[in-house]
């Protein structure tokens, strides 16, 4: 072999190693990323034309984004958060507090469990927010069951949890019930607090609901801003 055909054999399979090398950093990159949901299609997306990225946000803090598509988005979501972006599963922005001081009639598999909500945020070219992108729960036949005051969102759970029962407590004038049928695996999950009021007592039901049970909508930042 000449010299100049073992020059281009080094070459090539430098490029090769060099072309291999490139394909594990691209898997170590996205390792950490799961596909949460196939398409989301935004019910009223003619409204928010500016939108060009969707922001999957936990609080403050970005996780991933996504392009803005067609009528909607693709969310990607990290496998797992970081400890610091946690919070216990029991507390003000969880599940009530309320289930600490009267625990008796209510089970739950893993108290030392922690979670994380995230809010789903559309951005201009500019990187402005522009608009929120939040689930409604709908029924086998596709219509809204879910109430304009209910709160449907995705949770990250570090861990399996489940939670069942009902605690009471009173509140002002107001006696209110709430009631757990929660079945979380590790990872992302779906929460619907379902609200009701009759009188002087109120019912908050806490419940899994399954992602084909969505539908979505947006709303303009500065409409939705202030519930985030």
């Amino acid at each position: 072999m000449t010299k100049k055909m073992k020059k281009l054999s080094t070459i090539t399979t430098m490029a090769v190693l060099l072309m291999m090398a490139g394909s594990l950093v691209s898997c170590e990159s996205t390792s950490d990323i799961e596909q949460v949901h196939s398409y989301i299609k935004v019910e009223n997306a003619s409204e928010f034309g500016s939108v060009v990225e969707v922001k999957m946000m936990r609080g403050d803090i970005e996780l991933s984004r996504v392009n803005w598509k067609g009528n909607g988005f693709t969310p990607v979501l990290p496998k797992t958060i970081s400890p610091s972006l946690l919070s216990a599963l029991i507390d003000n922005h969880g599940l009530p507090t309320t289930l600490i001081i009267n625990s008796s009639t209510a089970t739950i598999s893993n108290k030392n469990a922690q979670t994380a909500g995230i809010h789903f945020l559309g951005v201009d070219r500019n990187d402005n927010r522009v608009a929120v992108f939040y689930p409604v729960v709908i029924d086998e036949n596709g219509n809204q069951i879910s109430m304009r005051y209910d709160r449907v969102r995705f949770e990250y759970v570090n861990s399996d949890v489940t939670v069942s029962g009902y605690v009471e407590h009173t509140y002002g004038r107001y006696n209110t019930t709430h009631i757990f049928s929660i079945e979380w695996k590790k990872g992302w999950n779906v929460l619907w607090i379902s609200d009701s009021v009759l009188g002087e007592k109120a019912i908050s039901k806490w419940l899994t609901i399954p992602r084909n049970r969505l539908k979505w909508y947006g709303r303009e930042w500065m409409e939705a801003g202030k519930d985030i």
